[in-house]
């Protein structure tokens, strides 16, 4: 949902301020199978997903997120405070919301929005990824997307920013110290987040509570949707803490992160 969103938001508005962009865990391009996206989840999968949510949304939601977490019989990366936290945030949407939700992200094609990315763009995306399978999101974004980078976390679930937190901030920082160079190549220092000319950069996460957040870059408020800008005085420092402004309208979503553009 959130990498769709970047998708269009680059495409409809010509990637104007964009600096940069991450898509974690991204249903970008195109999830569902059709004779020109052999690679695809079948139709059958989300019939299934959506009479089980209209038949009994909580005890759906119970086996969802095992796959989620990838949860298994020998694989607990998570704890059951969160597995449970996650079902108790689900069920505060309502039946139509949540299925029209699924809908969207399983028949949505961003195929065409591809070519809109002009900016350097981190593609990260789980191998053993359940929800949103690696083979036709992260890897044909990586094709479709010019000059991208491709991350695959080996074994990792489609909740990767929970189960893969520390190498996941690690990569989001390396991402944001990146900057061209004259030649049009990427380099890294300590002064690439915060440029000292033009407008200043935008990092728009969407999550369903700062939890998702603090891992990342941490912020000192408990809403579910940030607009967080760093302040030009922002350096990088060893240690995590950061300067932020930030907004928070009341909306939950699926956990996404995008960075950066000009707000």
């Amino acid at each position: 949902m959130g990498g769709g969103e970047v998708a269009r938001c680059v495409s409809r508005h010509a990637g104007k301020g964009v600096a940069k962009a991450a898509l974690v865990s991204s249903v970008v391009p195109f999830m569902l199978k059709t004779a020109d996206n052999p690679e695809g989840t079948a139709p059958s999968v989300f019939d299934a997903m959506t009479k089980g949510m209209t038949e009994d949304r909580a005890r759906f939601f119970g086996s969802f997120f095992k796959d989620f977490f990838g949860i298994g019989v020998l694989s607990h990366a998570v704890s059951d405070e969160r597995l449970q936290w996650a079902r108790n945030v689900s069920m505060q949407a309502g039946l139509n919301a949540t299925l029209g939700c699924a809908r969207s992200f399983a028949t949505t094609d961003f195929r065409p929005d591809m070519a809109a990315f002009k900016v350097p763009t981190l593609i990260i995306h789980g191998t053993d990824d359940k929800t949103v399978p690696i083979a036709a999101a992260g890897r044909a974004a990586a094709k479709g997307i010019a000059g991208s980078t491709l991350i695959e976390y080996e074994d990792a679930p489609h909740g990767l920013f929970a189960t893969h937190k520390a190498r996941l901030t690690k990569d989001l920082l390396t991402l944001l110290r990146e900057q061209p160079s004259s030649s049009g190549a990427l380099r890294t220092g300590p002064k690439a987040l915060v440029p000292t000319k033009g407008p200043m950069p935008l990092i728009l996460w969407r999550c369903q509570t700062s939890q998702h957040v603090q891992p990342w870059l941490p912020l000192p408020w408990g809403r579910p949707f940030f607009w967080a800008r760093a302040r030009r005085q922002a350096r990088l420092p060893s240690a995590t803490a950061r300067h932020w402004h930030a907004r928070c309208p009341a909306t939950a979503s699926i956990p996404s992160v995008r960075a950066a553009w000009p707000r």
